[in-house]
């Protein structure tokens, strides 16, 4: 089931943040590059989510693309 759908920019690049709910807590990214789309999840136990909910997000802004 998803929970939340966001429209973000990742790397300055165009993306779209889904939250899902299911045996796992899953936040999966949609970036658009060029002609692509990037997929990148995250996924973890739905009680232990709470607590890495922070760190995911710190990864999910961390991610780069070279020019």
């Amino acid at each position: 089931r998803i929970i939340a759908k966001i429209s973000r920019k990742i790397s300055n690049l165009d993306a779209i943040e889904v939250i899902e709910e299911a045996t796992y807590s899953v936040i999966r990214v949609y970036i658009a590059k060029d002609d692509k789309i990037i997929d990148v999840m995250f996924r973890t136990l739905p009680e232990d989510f709470p607590k890495s909910e922070p760190l995911l997000r710190k990864a999910i802004e961390s991610i780069k693309f070279q020019e």
